[in-house]
């Protein structure tokens, strides 16, 4: 494939996760797309095959976008500091960040894209590689915290990847509970769960 195409496939991409952010599923117009691009709707055929495959592209976009964040911030910190307090400090903070309100559309979205899996296949076969692509990435960020002394070494990297995000996900429900406790009180409870998983 030739630059010029990696190029208009990544602006479209591009222009139709910003719609979908902006305005939903289903504001999304393949002629909008193709105006902002600059591009005919025939190359965005040519790329995602049709609306919907650029749909499922876009989500797969928004389901590995935070995650990947989040874990570029651990790596960068676990670089930047020297000791375990300053680390638990900022996963604190991290975790405030996670269980947020804000971040309860991202997690919505992200329920959305799983449900939508079922009786799909393909789309199964899509998500389950996102979901690898980000428990990979956390996984990292995590195995780098342990080799600085961070995180205890004794525990595995990856079933930790896979906690962190279980954790994360599940405060779905919290958005969901009228009577939900503030985002501090909710940080706090994880501190204290997850106290044993730091290095001594």
């Amino acid at each position: 494939m030739a630059a010029a195409e990696v190029s208009a496939r990544d602006t479209i991409l591009a222009i139709a996760v910003e719609m979908i952010d902006a305005d939903g599923e289903a504001a999304l117009r393949m002629a909008d797309i193709a105006e902002r691009a600059g591009v005919a709707v025939a190359l965005i055929s040519h790329h995602f095959g049709s609306r919907e495959g650029l749909v499922s592209e876009a989500q797969l976009f928004r389901f590995r976008r935070q995650p990947f964040l989040d874990a570029a911030r651990i790596e960068a910190a676990v670089m930047a500091i020297d000791d375990v307090e300053s680390f638990r400090g900022l996963l604190h903070e991290l975790t405030r960040d996670v269980v947020g309100l804000q971040r309860s559309v991202l997690r919505m979205e992200r329920v959305t894209e799983i449900a939508a899996t079922h009786g799909r296949p393909e789309l199964r076969g899509k998500v389950m590689d996102a979901n690898r692509e980000v428990t990979d990435s956390i996984q990292h960020a995590i195995a780098l915290a342990q080799r600085v002394g961070f995180v205890r070494r004794d525990l595995d990297a990856r079933a930790l990847a896979l906690f962190v995000q279980a954790y994360a996900m599940g405060f779905v429900l919290a958005d969901l509970d009228p009577n939900r406790p503030d985002d501090e009180a909710l940080a706090t409870v994880i501190d204290a769960v997850t106290a044993g998983l730091y290095a001594s």
